[in-house]
């Protein structure tokens, strides 16, 4: 989750430094390097942490049969 979670991060700071490329370049983009990576590392913490939690409410043992 983490890994997954910082590569995303960078993953968006490359996809922000293309869309400010483009915007020098005169297409209009509103994406940003560090925007991107932020988003795309927030969505990923926040999407792994939503499963989790709802695992544990459901009462998943993920250790059981282990």
């Amino acid at each position: 989750m983490v890994g997954d979670a910082i590569t995303d991060a960078i993953a968006g700071f490359f996809e922000g430094s293309i869309a400010e490329w483009l915007r020098s370049k005169g297409i209009e983009e509103s994406r940003t390097a560090l925007g991107s990576a932020c988003g795309k590392m927030t969505g990923c913490l926040f999407g792994s942490g939503v499963v989790l939690t709802v695992s544990w409410l459901a009462g998943v043992d993920a250790m059981k049969g282990a």
